[in-house]
């Protein structure tokens, strides 16, 4: 009785803690300060009566009646609180705190049917594993409290991201759903980057938005993505380990809170500001698990855990689920080539194949429609992926049976890879002959024992062949990602750099870096089938990590070009998140398979856990101090927010052609929809502004005495409030080098190079074929100074001064003035007079499934010379309507993939209600 009396008092005590924690970081979110100490204690001590109650109905009723019990009790304190705060009492309006208490209240009660669902049956206390699971969101609010905060983040990624999330959410909140393309006016140019090639972050954002009732700005929405993931990822890898072992808790728990504290996690979202990287680390736990569970034992499960954790991967980053699925075949090649080999296993890894098409269908089946050179892959594949795997599998069946077709088969593949690539054909050949001359051995001298140690022999035999042909293979100024590794080696061994921003800061740590080479030590002296094969993985990732003599060189430079390609030349910072993920599960599989009878041992292991959770939680802080000192300010945040200050980036518009008009910078979207001639596109058939109440001036320079090649323009310009103004240049002959700055208070910024703004066409140049006008605006309540800077690189030789600058046209306009009058974004609407057929193009990058309607009749969308979508128009006044309701092939993809999710979540919930009901 005492201890059901402890047990209850301390659950109740973890979920009041909680709920607290739901409340305080809901009120800075949405007041940026702590909440009124009085509608704290009342909705802390409601809380606290919910979950007691709860607890106390739980024990004594059961069905339906605990459940009525339980509502009425939560509306019970919400009429308490609605009481309270309409007498002022409080301080909280009562619909914030009903969401509050309802939050609060049915978190902290999930949270105790999942520690009771854990614990049950097993003989463990349910108290220990309360304190297990609610470290982690508490750990995960302490490691990364700055982002406790509505105010942007970091530079101009953490922007870019907060952009894309804002764009999302305006979307959702208009009721468009899935979110394709960027249609508001933080990426009115319809870009896909990061929207269709890591649609995970937009959604996930989405998800959290609906569950918090829309009450958090888009900023607070795209901190929160970061505070959960952190919480998810130690909560998701300890449940993984337990699944693995369900005795060794604590081993689990510790090596969960060393994966969120990783000094990689807080490189990646601190100073790298890697948002989609860093949503990659909540399901890693979940890929490397169904790797070993299907390692401990064959079944379709292990396939369904596998495909669903790579599968949001993927959906997270690219480029780490690009790895990781590389790591994963690796892994279950070798499983199933020299262990399960059996028909029944390649049936079950061709199911889990297509359900992971089927989860990604969404994903991968439209992606060729986005990019220009998927034309190649076809090929590619066929030349040279197809003879590499073949080759690669006949090598190690060679090595598994003996048998002499195996190695036919090697050879042929290896013929047919070398006019693919020369160098990857002498790796592949060499290997074939190795694998000959270790089977014949093994005839002669049996105490090799290939058959019993067959991946390490595999392994050693493609990495032996790949050392034999690397001084006729890829010399190493080939390889820009050796060249990285090299670079920041002793620095990725040594402790995080006091300011936290190196890009050597991206690394495993001291504590996960011992939990690699202990777990690499227990599986050698005690070898699982798991612990072979995850050491194996842990030790190419490492070899990869740290430069190893000839071994890195090679590993590097065998990496797939399609994997360079989307990873960039620094891999490393791509497979680190595996490597870290690798050390937590080996030393896991290591510790497990080691009994510890010594109570001098268990205090030894303890002493070691500690220091090792000391040592990253002070690196951690590290990254917090940096976070701290990026958090923009209030008035900075809100000139963020205003459009005259909204950037767009080039890079967003990856794997679409590129538009001439494509730009790094501020652009006023009224003026990117063009009235083109019918028939010549190329052509405009109207300047998108009337140039007839204009004024000119001659600016001149004016010398910066500290800074000789920092020249002032004058006269120095004020927009009124609301006050839109474009300027056209007329440039002398002079040498222009150097950048154009437009700069003002409320974060106002504009810069432009010269001579010549972008890579493309049709940006802002000096040349007389670009264009000569930059627009300034000012939609605030206050009057707007700008002032003119050229930064110059090139001053006269002779020293004198540069003199005038340029002659400038100045021209007002409004929205209703131009050609096209743009009505809205969310969907592209627009008004315009055509004096004769013509089209219309919109600012919206052209890819296929845009459709538009002019004067509510169905019109074909086109490709414009510019590379955007195009509609025609008739004579007379028409009022354009485009949206993008996606190609056929993309509906039907979503709604497989749709399918196959909700297919996944119902099979989920009807395993969980099995074990439920199965008496313990």
């Amino acid at each position: 009785m005492a201890r059901t009396s402890f047990g209850r008092i301390f659950s109740a005590g973890v979920q009041l803690m909680l709920f607290t924690l739901v409340l305080l970081v809901s009120d800075v979110f949405l007041h940026e300060s702590w909440p009124d100490p009085r509608g704290l204690a009342v909705l802390v001590a409601g809380g606290g009566l919910v979950v007691w109650v709860q607890a106390s109905l739980t024990d004594h009723l059961s069905g339906l009646m605990r459940w009525l019990g339980f509502v009425s009790i939560i509306v019970g304190v919400w009429l308490l609180v609605c009481l309270l705060g309409r007498a002022g009492w409080t301080g909280i309006s009562p619909a914030r705190g009903a969401y509050v208490l309802w939050a609060g209240t049915i978190l902290a009660v999930a949270f105790r049917a999942l520690a009771k669902a854990r614990t049950e049956g097993t003989g463990a206390p349910q108290w220990t594993e309360e304190i297990r699971l609610v470290s982690f969101p508490v750990l995960a609010l302490w490691l990364f409290r700055p982002f406790i905060t509505s105010d942007f983040f970091g530079g101009s990624d953490g922007r870019w991201y907060g952009y894309a999330m804002i764009d999302a959410l305006q979307q959702a909140r208009a009721g468009v759903f899935p979110v394709l393309v960027g249609q508001s006016e933080f990426m009115s140019d319809g870009s896909i980057n990061p929207i269709r090639l890591a649609p995970y972050y937009q959604d996930f954002g989405i998800g959290l938005d609906i569950l918090t009732a829309r009450a958090l700005t888009p900023v607070a929405v795209q901190h929160l993505t970061v505070l959960v993931t952190a919480a998810f990822s130690g909560g998701i890898c300890y449940m993984c380990l337990t699944a693995l072992h369900p005795v060794r808790r604590w081993l689990a728990w510790v090596l969960s809170v060393l994966y969120v504290s990783v000094p990689a996690a807080g490189a990646f979202i601190y100073s790298q500001e890697m948002q989609m990287t860093f949503m990659t680390f909540a399901w890693l736990p979940v890929v490397m698990y169904g790797n070993a569970r299907l390692l401990q034992r064959e079944d379709f499960a292990g396939w369904i855990w596998l495909s669903t954790g790579l599968a949001l991967v993927w959906l997270s980053h690219a480029p780490i689920g690009a790895w990781a699925t590389l790591c994963t075949l690796g892994v279950q090649g070798l499983r199933l080539l020299t262990r399960d080999t059996q028909w029944t296993a390649w049936r079950r890894a061709g199911a889990g194949s297509l359900l992971f098409g089927g989860l990604t269908a969404f994903y991968f089946w439209p992606l060729a429609e986005l990019s220009q050179t998927s034309s190649g892959g076809t090929g590619y594949v066929i030349g040279y992926i197809l003879p590499l795997t073949v080759g690669l599998a006949a090598v190690i069946r060679h090595l598994a049976t003996g048998r002499r077709s195996w190695l036919g088969l090697a050879v042929l593949a290896t013929a047919g890879l070398w006019f693919m690539s020369r160098s990857h054909g002498r790796w592949l050949g060499t290997s074939v002959v190795l694998a000959a001359g270790v089977t014949t051995a093994d005839m002669r001298w049996p105490a090799w024992r290939v058959r019993e140690r067959l991946p390490e022999w595999s392994v050693a035999v493609l990495v032996l062949g790949g050392l034999l042909m690397l001084p006729f293979g890829l010399p190493v100024d080939e390889i820009p990602a050796l060249a990285v590794v090299q670079g920041l080696f002793p620095a990725s061994l040594q402790p995080v750099s006091g300011s936290g921003r190196g890009l050597a800061d991206i690394q495993i740590g001291y504590g996960l870096w011992t939990v690699l080479l202990l777990g690499l030590i227990a599986v050698a002296i005690r070898p699982t089938w798991e612990g072979r094969l995850f050491g194996l993985m842990g030790l190419v990732l490492l070899a990869m990590s740290v430069p190893v003599p000839g071994l890195t060189h090679f590993l590097l430079g065998t990496v797939p070009d399609p994997l360079v390609d989307i990873s960039s030349s620094t891999l490393w910072v791509r497979y680190i998140p595996l490597l870290a993920m690798v050390a937590v599960f080996l030393g896991f599989i290591g510790g497990a398979a080691w009994p510890v009878r010594s109570s001098r041992a268990m205090v030894g292991l303890a002493l070691l856990a500690g220091l090792a959770l000391g040592w990253s939680l002070r690196e951690s802080e590290k990254f917090v101090r940096h976070g701290y000192r990026v958090i923009n300010s209030a008035e900075e945040v809100s000139a963020f927010y205003r459009p005259e200050n909204i950037r767009l980036y080039s890079f967003i518009l990856r794997n679409l052609p590129a538009s001439p008009y494509m730009t790094n910078g501020v652009v006023d979207y009224l003026l990117e929809s063009r009235l083109l001639r019918a028939a010549d596109p190329t052509m405009e058939a109207r300047p998108p502004v009337d140039w007839t109440r204009t004024r000119e001036v001659t600016f001149t320079t004016k010398v910066d005495d500290r800074t000789p090649g920092r020249l002032s323009l004058e006269p120095k310009l004020t927009l009124a409030p609301g006050e839109r103004l474009l300027l056209r240049f007329e440039f002398f002959d002079k040498p222009y080098t150097g950048r154009l700055v437009c700069q003002g208070p409320n974060g106002f910024y504009r810069e432009y190079f010269l001579p010549a703004a972008g890579f493309f066409a049709k940006s802002f140049g000096v040349a007389p074929e670009r264009p000569k006008t930059i627009a300034l605006w000012n939609t605030s309540d206050r009057p707007q100074p700008v002032e003119l800077i050229f930064l110059c690189e090139e001053l006269p030789a002779d020293g004198s001064p540069f003199g005038d600058f340029a002659k400038v046209t100045m021209q007002p306009y409004t929205a209703e003035q131009l050609a096209v009058n743009t009505l809205g974004l969310i969907p592209y609407r627009a008004r315009a007079h055509a004096d004769e057929p013509m089209y219309l193009e919109t600012p919206r990058a052209f890819i296929p499934g845009y459709s538009a309607t002019v004067n509510g009749a169905y019109t074909p969308v086109t490709r414009s010379p510019n590379n955007r979508s195009m509609v025609k128009l008739p004579a007379g006044d028409n009022l354009v309507e485009l949206r993008y309701t996606g190609t056929p092939a993309l509906r039907l993809a979503f709604a497989l993939s749709a399918l196959c999710w909700c297919a996944l979540l119902a099979v989920g919930i009807q395993a969980w209600c099995r074990q439920a009901a199965t008496p313990t």
